[in-house]
């Protein structure tokens, strides 16, 4: 799923924790609640280059951002 920009959510591209090494990059990735199996989970991702926000599912041992929503 690919989506512009919404105007509720400004994303900053920061990188990702891997394997130890903080990586910075033109991306950024968010953890979402729900899991995808027992070893992985959804994320958001966005690519500052692009303006793109795009949605996928990667390892839970790698340190992304998480982002606190009140109902």
């Amino acid at each position: 799923l690919k989506f512009k920009m919404a105007t509720a959510f400004s994303p900053v591209a920061g990188g990702r924790y891997r394997s130890g090494q903080l990586g910075r990059t033109e991306r950024g990735y968010w953890w979402s609640a729900t899991a995808n199996s027992s070893t992985a989970r959804y994320l958001l991702r966005y690519n500052s280059s692009t303006g793109v926000l795009d949605t996928g599912s990667n390892d839970r041992d790698l340190g992304y951002y998480v982002r606190c929503v009140r109902n």
